[in-house]
């Protein structure tokens, strides 16, 4: 099973938690999670994150899949928030709240926003060396006025 999963970095480790979490989900719910898709959103949500090696992004990608109204938040999306000034700090949920708060309530828009948000920040709003020169939001963008733009000056 490691072999299939290489790719994806960290493929032994990676390969023990699919392993165990597959053991859980056969023990506690004999395979089948299909009930998830139907039940409230914080129910599921309790139930997933109880699993091991499911945290609440993952939780949430599968919730948003599920069209359930929840917003995952990973390393680009936290890291375009904090350069805008969309939230203040690292916090999972504040960002998730900001970003549910900006948008319409809909799920499949928040799941179109979370993935266009992971595409800009790997393109655009990388980490280390940032594009800000094709960036529309330097305007905006604490990043950009606080730190590259003085440098630039």
């Amino acid at each position: 099973m490691a072999n299939a999963i290489k790719p994806a970095g960290m493929h032994r480790v990676r390969a023990r938690k699919i392993i165990e979490l597959s053991r859980v989900i056969l023990e506690k719910y004999g395979g089948d999670l299909t009930w998830i898709r139907d039940a409230p959103l914080e129910e599921a949500r309790r139930a997933l994150l109880e699993l091991p090696g499911v945290g609440e992004k993952t939780a949430d990608v599968i919730l948003v899949n599920l069209g359930k109204p929840t917003f995952p938040v990973d390393t680009h999306i936290t890291r375009i928030s904090l350069r805008l000034g969309i939230a203040r700090s690292r916090n999972y949920r504040e960002i998730q709240r900001a970003w549910m708060n900006t948008l319409t309530p809909d799920p499949g828009r928040y799941l179109e926003v979370h993935l266009k948000l992971i595409q800009f920040g790997r393109d655009v709003c990388k980490a280390r060396n940032p594009r800000c020169d094709v960036c529309g939001f330097k305007d905006v963008c604490n990043y950009y006025n606080n730190i590259k733009g003085r440098a630039g000056q």
